[in-house]
């Protein structure tokens, strides 16, 4: 699964392998799905915790907001689950990495293709 988005909107998850049956439909608790750089491509919540975005604008786009919304979890007494890290898209370079991913559908591949300028 590759997540693709931008770092302000919701990404688009592009499943290889969906994930086990019930992971968030059954769960109270936040399921955060990290990503490589320290952010997170995915937040499942099955009921509102609007209190896990309460961050300060110096922490939303870092590397640290993975951990901050982890601790903003334990603070409110959630036990949040993690599904597997993966590498979302937020870059060029991220895009340049993900089109090395041979899971990678050849859909989402032609549109992450580099564009030459007018």
């Amino acid at each position: 699964m590759n997540a693709v988005g931008h770092e302000h909107t919701p990404a688009i998850l592009v499943m290889a392998k969906p994930p086990r049956p019930g992971t968030v439909k059954t769960r109270p608790h936040p399921l955060l799905g990290p990503a490589l750089d320290g952010r997170y491509y995915l937040i499942g919540l099955r009921v509102p915790h609007t209190s896990l975005f309460a961050l300060g604008p110096d922490v939303w786009s870092t590397d640290r907001v993975l951990a901050a919304t982890r601790a903003l979890a334990r603070g409110e007494g959630l036990s949040v689950g993690l599904l597997r890290p993966l590498r979302d898209l937020d870059t060029p370079e991220d895009a340049a990495a993900l089109l090395t991913d041979p899971a990678l559908p050849a859909s989402i591949a032609a549109l992450l293709q580099p564009v030459e300028a007018p």
